[in-house]
């Protein structure tokens, strides 16, 4: 998904940004031959990069991610689930 929203840096900086996020989530046995969804991941990439560490990514459609930038690419880790 690429899209604009806002990035709101620990310091309380928010800025535009244009952001790519992929989110994975892992089907897990459910014991009788099927599968259940198990946990989710997300990262990408956040342009510009305009902070490092903890970060909170306000994405298009209004939900809010908190997100670790990880270096001066802008590549990120999601933490938790979209709220």
């Amino acid at each position: 998904m690429n899209n604009n929203g806002f990035v709101v840096s620990s310091t309380g900086e928010r800025t535009p940004v244009v952001y790519e996020l992929q989110w994975h989530r892992e089907a897990v046995p459910d014991g009788r031959g099927g599968s259940i969804p198990g946990m989710g991941s997300s990262n990408g990439r956040i342009d510009p990069a305009c902070c490092f560490g903890d970060a909170v990514l306000e994405m298009a459609d209004g939900l809010k991610l908190k997100i670790i930038v990880k270096n001066q690419q802008g590549s990120f880790d999601g933490s938790g689930v979209p709220y």
